[in-house]
């Protein structure tokens, strides 16, 4: 909370929250047994297209996730995937480039904590999708490079529900007296274990 404060008096803008170790095999990857969670700060975000630097990270690894856009307001201490899907203006394809400051990606739940849940940077689609008359549970995820198979996933990954995921953020905010006001983007986690990426 000291470091996000000090980053927000440096100019940095919220712009949403971004989950992330919400899947078992991310846990497992990384030895963990909890999700964690970061501000994600507008200079961080990139729409579909965008080309990055390398260089501008240490040790990039990427993944593929559901970020949920709100409509309106959450808050904790007892918000219910149902309140989250009310809240929700829709659903966005996303990636995130995770970047960790710990050698060799060695950490434990409180070092990526402190590193702000391992943030790099993330892309957002260009499409939201409603969220109404599907569920978002049975989403699946073919996750390709250069043609090439990667990783496949669905959105059942994340926490079991990514409406789940989000309704633990809130919950776990709401005693700090965070709440994600409406406009927000929310990262719900990887749907896969992560992958390295390089120039």
């Amino acid at each position: 909370q000291a470091l996000v404060n000090k980053l927000i008096a440096d100019g940095e803008v919220i712009i949403g929250y971004k989950l992330g170790l919400t899947s078992l095999p991310m846990q497992r990857l990384l030895g963990v047994d909890q999700p964690d969670f970061s501000p994600i700060f507008a200079s961080g975000v990139y729409r579909d297209g965008a080309e990055l630097p390398v260089g501008d990270f240490i040790a990039p690894r990427i993944e593929a996730e559901i970020a949920m856009l709100l409509e309106s307001e959450l808050c904790g201490p007892h918000c219910t995937p149902a309140m989250v899907e009310r809240a929700c203006a829709g659903l966005i394809a996303s990636v995130e480039i995770v970047d960790s400051r710990i050698k060799d990606w060695r950490i434990a739940i409180a070092d990526t904590v402190a590193d702000l849940a391992s943030g790099g940077a993330i892309a957002l689609g260009s499409s939201v999708v409603g969220i109404n008359g599907f569920d978002p549970r049975v989403l699946g995820m073919v996750f390709t490079k250069n043609g090439q198979v990667i990783a496949t996933g669905a959105g059942a990954a994340a926490l079991g529900d990514p409406r789940a995921a989000v309704a633990w953020l809130a919950n776990t905010l709401a005693p700090m007296g965070v709440t994600l006001p409406a406009g927000s983007i929310i990262m719900t986690g990887a749907l896969h274990a992560m992958v390295p990426i390089s120039a």
